[in-house]
């Protein structure tokens, strides 16, 4: 199988391949097995992820060992989105300024 560098893997596909049901996947992320999760700008709402090569070394038996590791890694996702997202947001409104 050719693998994509960074193909993400969609829970339901990830959680068939791992023989759990999707909630059990999205629990395992939670606890820093594998995956990210990553709040939505509002705070309401979570978005679960498994990138192709951190599912396929999960399967090898390869997990993140420090769940706080997951945490930050999935922390410094989470302001890369947030400052994305404002940027974004400024970025429509000086264009409906301009017009």
């Amino acid at each position: 199988m050719t693998m994509i560098k960074n193909e993400r893997v969609s829970i339901p596909q990830a959680a068939k391949e791992l023989g759990m049901s999707a909630q059990g996947l999205r629990e395992h992320i939670k606890a820093g097995y594998l995956g990210h999760v990553m709040p939505s700008v509002s705070g309401r709402t979570k978005t679960y992820f498994v990138y192709r090569e951190e599912l396929e070394a999960f399967k090898r038996g390869q997990t993140v060992k420090d769940p706080s590791e997951a945490e930050q890694k999935t922390e410094a996702l989470t302001q890369i989105m947030t400052k994305l997202i404002q940027e974004t947001i400024q970025q429509m409104q000086q264009t409906q300024i301009n017009q």
